[in-house]
């Protein structure tokens, strides 16, 4: 732990942060150096008191984080986010796993049930992938994700009032159902605008 190697080790740090924060305890370099596990030799030696002040001042001035939890679970959210852009839905099936073995189903659906303060950190970052946080609302993006699946086989945006989808939820009620809540006025602005993005006829 020379001071030769450690300011080696700084620099490998600074410049692999700065696309991300939060680099777990097995990543290494390009170059093959396992600076994962020194990224977690720093938060041992703080929480024993074995880290020099001015280490210490380095690390802080990069924004390093002390927290090991907070680094796990931004690499989850990091997992999320992939998932999304890759399916263009922030719907997880409950038993998805990722390639790299990681139950991304199963930490989705704890962040819901979990009931996170509206001005938290985590929280704001998953209202910014757009989270679905509420059941109906899952319910209602469910439906909307096997409208959007039915317009691509069919390439149509009617669907027969008594169509059911192969898992058998009914698929032509529920669009029934919006132009009902439409005509109505009782449709929430949000769900119009991506029915209306898909083409939806509400006439």
């Amino acid at each position: 732990n020379s001071t030769e190697s450690w300011n080696f080790y700084f620099g490998l740090y600074v410049r692999y942060s700065k696309n991300n924060k939060f680099l777990g305890n097995n990543f290494i370099t390009e170059e093959g150096n396992k600076l994962g596990q020194w990224i977690g030799m720093q938060r041992t030696n703080y929480k024993v008191g074995k880290l020099y002040s001015d280490r210490k001042a380095k690390l802080d001035a990069t924004g390093f984080v002390w927290n090991e939890n907070e680094t796990k679970w931004n690499l989850n959210f990091e997992e999320y986010k992939k998932y999304i852009k890759q399916q263009d839905s922030s719907l997880v099936p409950a038993n998805f796993i990722t390639k790299n073995g990681f139950k991304l189903g199963e930490w989705v659906k704890e962040q819901r049930k979990k009931r996170l303060a509206k001005n938290s950190y985590r929280r704001k970052k998953l209202d910014k992938i757009g989270h679905i946080w509420n059941q109906k609302e899952l319910e209602w993006q469910l439906a909307y994700d096997e409208y959007k699946k039915y317009i691509k086989e069919n390439n149509s945006v009617l669907v027969p009032k008594r169509y059911f989808t192969k898992e058998g939820f009914g698929l032509g009620r529920w669009a029934l159902g919006q132009r009902n809540n439409y005509n109505i006025n009782r449709i929430k602005l949000e769900h119009k605008l991506k029915l209306i993005k898909v083409g939806f006829i509400f006439d």
